[in-house]
C-alpha cells in the first residue's frame, strides 16, 4: 500500500470512528435513563420500574394484594356518593367480592379501569375488573385498586377450576400517557413489566405486568335447608367465611324502612346437577350422554334461577348527617349468611350438591315433594 493511500485510509477510519461516537452519544442523550439514583422513590425489579426522562423520574411499582380490613371497606363504601347501588359511575359494578391491589406511581392514568387478565387456553381473558377512580388513597402516590370478579369468568366452574386454580401467576393490565415518546408499537420490558406504545393511539402506553395471583377462597361453614319458595324454589341458608377477600353488598327496604332483600354479585358457589340441555356451554362439566350434561351453575348468579334472597353478618355504611343508606361490607375472617333459591329440577336424587373451586363438596338432603 503506498504512502498516500494509508494516509487517506487513516483519515476514513477517524472520521468513521468520529461518527459511530457522536451516534452513540446522541442516543444515550435521547434515550430514558433508569433508577437514577436518589431521584427514584422505587427500584427496578419484577414488578417496578423507575426512569428518568429530562431530569423527571417517572415510576410505577405493583406491591402486593391487600387483605380488606373493616378499615379498608368503610373507607372504599364511602367513596361511593350516591350509594354502592349505583356501582362505578354509574356501570352497576363494585359490589360483590372485592380484592385490592397497592400500587404506587406518579404517571398519569389514561384510562381508569384496570384489569386482571387470566390465562385460559392461548388467549387471555379478564377475570377480575378494577377501577382507579375508586382507588383508596394512600398517600399522594400510592393507591389501594379495587377488583371485582369478572362475572363471565366466574360463572364457569370449570374454567375457575381447570384454568385460575392451577395458575401461578396473572397479567395485571393498566393504560397511562406516553410518557417516554415511543413510537407505536415499540416496546419496553423491565423485570416483568412490558411497556407498549398503542399501534393507533400513539400517546397511549399499555402497561402488562406478569404477577401472582391473588390468593383467597370462601369457605363454606353450613348450609341449612330453610323450605319452599313459590311451590318452584327450594330456600337454603348459607354460611360462609371470607379469607383474604372482602364483600360489599346494598340492601333494599321496604315502607316500613326493614331490610327486605340484598343486591351483591356472583359468589364462586355452585350447585352441581344433570340437565338435558346446560343453559350455558361454559356450565357444563361432564357430557353423561348426547343430550344430558353435569353441570355446575353459581348459585348466586343462576340465569334459570334466583339471585340472592337476603343475607346478613355485614356491617352498614350511612351518610350522616344525611342518614343515607350507602352500602353494607363483610371483611377478610368475617362469617356472613346468604338465602338463595335453588329451582326443583337441581335436585337429584332428594339431594342438593354444592362445590367450590377450593375443594369443598357438600351435600344437602332436600325434603321430597
Amino acid at each position: 500500500m503506498s504512502k498516500l493511500a494509508k494516509i487517506v485510509l487513516g483519515i476514513t477510519v477517524i472520521f468513521v470512528f468520529i461518527a459511530v461516537i457522536g451516534f452513540v452519544a446522541e442516543h444515550l442523550e435521547r434515550s430514558p435513563q433508569i433508577n437514577i439514583g436518589s431521584l427514584c422513590p422505587v427500584s427496578n425489579s419484577t414488578a417496578s420500574f423507575c426512569i428518568v426522562k429530562d431530569g423527571e423520574p417517572y415510576y410505577f411499582a405493583i406491591e402486593g394484594w391487600i387483605e380488606p380490613n373493616s378499615t379498608i371497606m368503610e373507607r372504599y363504601l364511602k367513596l361511593f356518593e350516591f350509594g354502592l347501588y349505583k356501582g362505578w359511575g354509574g356501570a352497576y359494578y363494585g359490589s360483590g367480592l372485592l380484592l385490592f391491589l397497592k400500587v404506587r406511581t406518579n404517571l398519569n392514568w389514561e384510562w381508569y379501569v384496570s384489569i386482571v387478565e387470566c390465562r385460559v387456553g392461548e388467549l387471555y381473558g379478564w377475570c377480575f375488573l378494577g377501577s382507579i377512580s375508586y382507588a383508596i388513597k394512600v398517600n399522594d402516590d400510592t393507591y389501594l385498586v379495587p377488583y371485582v370478579l369478572d362475572r363471565d369468568f366466574w360463572e364457569s366452574f370449570k374454567i375457575v377450576k381447570d384454568y385460575y386454580m392451577n395458575a401461578s401467576d396473572v397479567r395485571l393490565y393498566f393504560k397511562v400517557y406516553n410518557f417516554l415518546g415511543l413510537k407505536p408499537d415499540q416496546a419496553i420490558e423491565i423485570g416483568r413489566i412490558f411497556l407498549v406504545c398503542e399501534r393507533y393511539h400513539d400517546d397511549v402506553i399499555d402497561i402488562y405486568v406478569v404477577y401472582p395471583r391473588p390468593e383467597f377462597s370462601i369457605i363454606v361453614k353450613d348450609i341449612k335447608y330453610l323450605g319452599k319458595y313459590e311451590s318452584r324454589y327450594h330456600i337454603l341458608n348459607v354460611s360462609l367465611e371470607l379469607r383474604d377477600v372482602g364483600m360489599a353488598v346494598y340492601y333494599t327496604f321496604d315502607k316500613f324502612g326493614r331490610k327486605a332483600g340484598i343486591h351483591g354479585e356472583l359468589v364462586p358457589l355452585y350447585i352441581l346437577s344433570i340437565l338435558q340441555y346446560p343453559p350455558r356451554d361454559m356450565y357444563a362439566v361432564e357430557t353423561l350422554n348426547e343430550t344430558h350434561y353435569v353441570v355446575a351453575i353459581p348459585v348466586t348468579d343462576d340465569p334459570l334461577g334466583l339471585n340472592m334472597l337476603n343475607g346478613g353478618g355485614f356491617k352498614d355504611v350511612w351518610k350522616e348527617p344525611q342518614h343515607e343508606y350507602i352500602g353494607s361490607y363483610a371483611s377478610s375472617g368475617d362469617t356472613i349468611w346468604l338465602s338463595i333459591g335453588l329451582k326443583f329440577n337441581y335436585v337429584v336424587n332428594s339431594t342438593a350438591t354444592f362445590v367450590t373451586p377450593w375443594g369443598q363438596v357438600l351435600k344437602v338432603r332436600i325434603p321430597s315433594e
